[in-house]
């Protein structure tokens, strides 16, 4: 979260916020998952 969520001035708070990121973190584990089974 703190290298790839940009920050928007004037108080620099983070666009992204956490639950984004673990949103998409469990996101790609479901599509990897799905992918390991479908090829597996």
């Amino acid at each position: 979260m703190w290298w790839f969520s940009p920050r928007i001035p004037p108080d620099f708070e983070y666009l992204l916020t956490a639950g984004f990121w673990y949103l998409l973190g469990y996101a790609c584990l479901l599509i990897g998952g799905g992918l390991l089974l479908l090829f597996a």
